[in-house]
C-alpha cells in the first residue's frame, strides 16, 4: 500500500522564479512524509529518556557504594582507650611483657574499620552519661583535645573538648541501728559543741572546715582534663614537687599540670594509687588527689619525647597522673593525738573524769586535751580522724606508720613532732591533702599478708591498730560509708568495679581480683573499723555511767 499511495508535501512550495521551473513531487516507498518524521523525534527523545535514566540509576548505586566521609572515618580509626574511655577487661594472669604485646596487637586489630554490629555492642557496654555543666569552654587551645581529634583540624577538635564524662561515686547505705550511739555531747569552753553522740563530731565543727574537697564534678573535669589534653613540658622533680627522680612535673595545655609516677616494672604501686583514691570516694573523703593512668607513646606525648628519654622512662606502658595542686605546705600532728600517741592513751570522751557542774544534763566536761583545744585544732583532729581509718583500711605504712617506725625502730620520738610523710595543708582553706598513696591496698597487705619478713609485717601491724586506736572521735559521713561497704559481701569487688568503671586503662596493670591478700583483708579490716567505733561507743557509755555514779 505504501507503493500505491501518493503524499502531497507538507513543505511549503519552492519559489517560481528565474532560477527554473518548481519541481515535481516525487514518488518513493518511504516519503520524507509527517509520519516518519514524527516517529524520528519520537525515538531520539525516547532515547535520551532512558539515557537519563541509566545515569540517575548509577549515580544511586555509587552514592549507596560510597564510604563515609574523611571526617568520621578519621575519628573511627584513630580512636583509643585513653581517648573515649572504653572499658576494658583482661582475664589472663597479668605478665608486664606480655600484656605490652597483646596491647600493641588489639593497636593493629583497631586500625581496621568496626562493623556496625561492633559499634552497637560497644555502645550498649559502654555507655556513659553527659553533663553539659561539666564542659570547660573556657580552654581554646588549638593543642587540646588530644587522642582522636590530635591529628585533626581545628574543626574536628571542637566535639573532643566537650567530651568530659560525669564522674558518680556510689553512695553507701548505712545500717545506723547495729551501731547504737549514746546520746552524751561535749561543749567546750567557748560554747562552741564538739561532741555529738559520744563518739562523732559534732556539726558545728564540721562546718568550721571550709575546704570542701573535690565534688564529684570537680573529678570529673579533673580526669578529662588529664586524659584529653596535649603534653607541652616535663620538668624535672624535687622532694616538694612530685617526689623521685623518676617521677616528672608535667604541664599539659590550658594550663593543667599534675605530676606523673613512674613504677615501671613495680605496677603494682600505681595500681595502689588508682584504687587507694577510689576507695577514698566510697568512703566520701574528699581530700585524695585524683589517679588517672596514661600511656606515655600515646600521640599526645610526643612533644615530651626527648624529656621522657633523658627521666630514664623505658618501655613502661602506663604511668599515673595526680594533678597538682599549688600553695599546699608540710603539716604537723595535732598536740593532743601526738600525746595520746606518745601516753598510750585513746583521745575522745571516755577519758573524761568529771561532770561539769555548770552544764546541763547530758553535757560533760573533758580534760584540757580535748575540751581547751582551739577551733583550728579541732578542725585539724576532724580531718585526721579520716586520715587514720583511711591509712588503715589501705595499710599505708608510707605515712604515719613511717613516722612510728622511725621513733620505734630507730629510737627517735622526736620524728612525731615533725612534717608529717605524705601530708600537706591548704593554708587558705585549711584542709589536708593526702598525697602519695602509691603503697596502699596491694602492697600494704603485701607487707602485713604477704610471704614476706614476718617481723616487719608484726611490727606494722601493730603501728596501723595504734593509731587506729589513738582516736574515738569520727565524722559521721565516714562511718556511715564504712558500715555501708563492710555490710556489702564482697566490698573489694566493689571497689574494683568502681575503678573500671571509670579507669579505662586499668586493665594494663596487674589484676586486683588476682591479689589474694586484697580479696578477703579489705573486709577484714572493714569490719575491724567497725567493731572500733562500737567499742568506742561502748566505752563513752561506761564512762558516762561510771562518774554520774561518783558525782552522786
Amino acid at each position: 500500500m505504501l507503493a500505491a499511495a501518493e503524499y502531497p508535501s507538507i513543505r511549503p512550495a519552492m519559489w517560481r522564479g528565474w532560477r527554473g521551473p518548481a519541481t515535481t513531487p516525487s514518488r518513493c516507498y518511504l516519503p520524507q512524509s509527517w509520519p516518519v518524521y514524527r516517529l524520528q523525534r519520537l525515538v531520539s527523545l525516547a532515547v535520551c529518556v532512558l539515557a537519563v535514566l541509566l545515569l540517575c540509576l548509577v549515580a544511586f548505586v555509587l552514592l549507596q557504594a560510597a564510604p563515609a566521609s574523611p571526617r568520621i572515618q578519621l575519628g573511627r580509626d584513630e580512636r583509643t582507650a585513653e581517648d573515649e574511655g572504653q572499658l576494658f577487661r583482661m582475664d589472663d594472669s597479668y605478665n608486664s611483657d606480655s600484656a605490652l604485646d597483646e596491647y600493641e596487637d588489639e593497636e593493629d586489630d583497631e586500625e581496621l574499620v568496626m562493623s556496625e554490629d561492633y559499634e552497637e555492642d560497644e555502645e550498649y557496654e559502654y555507655n556513659p552519661e553527659f553533663d553539659m555543666s561539666y564542659f570547660d569552654f573556657s580552654i581554646k587551645d588549638d593543642g587540646a583535645g588530644g587522642g582522636a581529634g590530635a591529628g585533626a583540624g581545628a574543626g574536628e577538635q571542637a566535639p573532643q573538648e566537650q567530651e568530659a564524662t560525669t564522674f558518680r561515686t556510689p553512695v553507701m547505705r548505712a545500717s545506723w541501728a547495729q551501731l547504737p550511739l549514746p546520746p552524751l555531747r561535749l561543749v567546750g569552753r567557748e560554747g562552741l559543741e564538739v561532741v555529738r553522740d559520744g563518739v562523732m563530731f559534732s556539726p558545728d565543727v564540721e562546718a568550721k572546715l571550709k575546704d570542701p574537697g573535690m565534688s564529684d564534678e570537680d573529678v570529673g573535669r579533673l580526669l578529662w582534663q588529664l586524659r584529653s589534653r596535649k603534653v607541652t613540658e616535663l620538668r624535672d622533680p624535687s622532694w616538694e614537687r612530685c617526689g623521685r627522680p623518676k617521677n616528672q612535673w608535667v604541664r599539659f595545655s590550658g594550663s593543667v599540670a599534675a605530676c606523673a609516677r613512674y613504677r615501671y616494672p613495680d605496677d603494682h604501686l600505681l595500681l595502689g594509687e588508682v584504687l587507694s583514691f577510689y576507695l577514698a570516694r566510697l568512703l566520701q573523703i574528699s581530700r585524695v588527689p585524683p589517679a588517672t593512668l596514661a600511656r606515655p607513646d600515646h600521640p599526645r606525648w610526643t612533644a615530651a619525647a626527648p624529656q621522657m628519654e633523658r627521666a630514664g622512662w623505658g618501655a613502661a606502658p602506663v604511668v599515673v597522673l595526680t594533678p597538682w595542686l599549688p600553695d599546699l605546705v608540710r603539716d604537723y600532728m595535732p598536740a593532743s593525738l601526738h600525746h595520746a600517741l606518745a601516753t598510750n592513751t585513746t583521745l575522745g570522751m571516755a577519758t573524761e573524769d568529771t561532770w561539769g557542774t555548770d552544764r546541763g544534763a547530758g553535757e560533760r566536761s573533758h580534760h584540757p586535751q580535748l575540751r581547751d583545744v582551739s577551733e583550728s585544732e579541732l578542725v585539724r583532729l576532724l580531718q585526721w580522724s579520716d586520715l587514720l581509718l583511711f591509712d588503715f583500711l589501705t595499710a599505708n605504712y608510707d605515712r604515719v606508720a613511717y613516722m612510728l617506725d622511725a621513733a620505734e625502730g630507730e629510737g627517735r620520738p622526736d620524728v612525731l613532732v615533725g612534717t608529717v610523710h605524705n601530708l600537706v595543708l591548704n593554708r587558705a582553706t585549711g584542709g589536708l591533702w593526702l598525697l602519695d598513696n602509691e603503697s596502699g591496698l596491694v602492697d600494704g597487705y603485701s607487707v602485713l599478708y604477704g610471704n614476706g619478713d614476718p617481723t616487719q609485717a608484726t611490727r606494722f601491724a601493730s603501728f596501723h591498730r595504734k593509731l587506729l586506736r589513738s582516736m574515738c572521735l569520727f565524722r559521721r559521713t565516714t562511718i556511715g560509708a564504712v558500715l555501708g561497704l563492710s555490710a556489702h559481701p564482697k566490698p573489694h569487688e566493689l571497689l574494683v568495679e568502681f575503678a573500671r568503671d571509670n579507669e579505662p586503662l586499668l586493665y594494663l596493670l596487674p589484676d586486683p581480683l588476682r591479689h589474694q591478700p586484697f580479696l578477703s583483708r579489705l573486709s577484714d579490716r572493714l569490719q575491724e573499723v567497725r567493731a572500733w567505733v562500737a567499742e568506742c561507743a561502748r566505752k563513752a557509755v561506761a564512762a558516762g555511767v561510771s562518774v554520774r555514779k561518783r558525782g552522786n
